[in-house]
């Protein structure tokens, strides 16, 4: 089922073979945590499991991937490095998944209580399920939060929701609903349904395009997410020989991107698996994840930093140019070279990842399994990353600073 071109590489090779001019609304300026979200309910979904998304725009730009195990329940999440009191999505023990984008119109004004990032790591240490979520959100409503954030969760008893959270409210959107989402889905960018605002309405709106591209086609799975959502273009402002990607769902502020694809209700919770990529996501390449691993792999989660997210970086160092004036722009000749390798490399993945999980749905294997396979897909994650880099500079497209 997987995509022969996705439509980021597909953008990608359009604009290297004819650059046109094109004027774009302006979106909002990347700020500290501007997210593209979604979580869609089994009923949605190809496979019939529930799945949860988020393409992280934030101006910490090292990302880790990290295990937990000092809560009631074991997690593993995605954090700004060297920094574990904030988490940024994650998946526990029990199946439950959690992520967030920043929402700009609701009320807020709380000055103590949990922010966006403490939430969601004490949600992932002690929830079990949605119905857990919503009983937090319930107790913290009263004493008051700094959250101003759409949160999007997933369960393994087939649960799908969007909280929209002020400092001292919430609504949920239960995607399960055929009332509330029709076709098995919600969608979010930066702005709440509650709120009355519109920041990333552009991104907003293709999100919708591509879920209800996907659940017409019966394509709607993990790889189509991490394909042909985390990595759109569509939207990219042609300036001259470059790209302006301000617009976009993959945007320049765009650090890392998470894809959590849950069991059914009759499979075990620690079959739930969180991909995750470390860097922009046009540059980088998906690893998959699991508690049951008990830890991540040392390219996930350095002495200091990810290895794959500081190379990841390196290669946007060398694929964005600087503007006379204005953002920094992708060099798309560049990024032609590098993503064939990269996503050569993730085909490799997926399909290891898809025998294991076979096999593993049959009879579940120890921990130790689990995280000797998940080690090596990160090496070999690493490795078609370095492969990439490579590509780059024989091709002689590395931008010279």
């Amino acid at each position: 089922m997987r995509s022969t071109m996705h439509s980021g590489l597909a953008a990608i090779f359009l604009f290297v073979g004819a650059a046109t001019a094109q004027s774009l609304p302006t979106d909002h300026q990347p700020g500290f945590e501007e997210c593209t979200v979604g979580v869609a309910s089994g009923r949605a979904t190809r496979d019939g499991r529930p799945l949860l998304w988020k393409n992280r725009d934030a101006s910490a730009v090292n990302n880790e991937v990290v295990y937990f195990d000092d809560g009631r329940y074991a997690f593993v999440g995605i954090v700004n490095a060297g920094q574990t009191k904030s988490v940024w999505g994650g998946v526990n023990e029990r199946g439950f998944c959690i992520m967030n984008s920043l929402s700009t119109d609701l009320p807020g004004g709380s000055p103590t209580g949990l922010g966006n990032g403490a939430l969601m790591r004490v949600a992932l240490e002690t929830c079990a399920d949605l119905d857990d979520f919503a009983k937090l959100l319930v107790k913290t409503d009263k004493g008051g939060r700094r959250t101003k954030a759409n949160f999007g969760v997933i369960d393994a008893q087939g649960g799908a929701a969007i909280f929209e959270t002020s400092h001292t409210a919430h609504r949920l959107y239960d995607a399960t609903d055929p009332e509330t989402a029709p076709e098995g889905y919600i969608v979010r960018a930066n702005f709440a349904m509650t709120g009355g605002g519109d920041g990333g309405r552009q991104r907003y709106e293709r999100a919708g395009v591509l879920c209800r591209t996907a659940v017409d086609t019966e394509r709607l799975d993990y790889q189509y997410l991490l394909r042909d959502f985390c990595r759109d273009l569509d939207g990219a402002e042609k300036m001259g020989e470059q790209l302006r990607l301000q617009n976009s769902i993959n945007r320049r502020s765009t650090v890392s991107a998470m894809v959590f694809h849950g069991v059914n209700e009759e499979e075990n919770p620690a079959l739930t698996t969180f991909w995750a990529i470390l860097g922009e996501p046009i540059l980088s390449v998906a690893v998959p994840c699991w508690v049951r691993a008990k830890g991540t792999a040392p390219e996930l989660d350095g002495k200091e930093r990810s290895p794959l997210c500081d190379l990841a970086i390196e290669i946007k160092k060398q694929s964005y140019v600087m503007a006379e004036s204005g953002p920094l722009r992708l060099e798309p000749k560049g990024v032609a070279v590098t993503m064939p390798v990269t996503l050569a490399a993730e085909d490799r993945i997926f399909d290891h990842t898809e025998k294991a999980m076979n096999d593993w749905r049959r009879k579940l294997p120890a921990p130790r399994t689990v995280k000797e396979f998940h080690d090596e897909m990160a090496r070999s994650a690493l490795a078609g990353l370095r492969k990439a880099q490579k590509a780059l500079i024989q091709a002689g497209t590395t931008v010279r600073r």
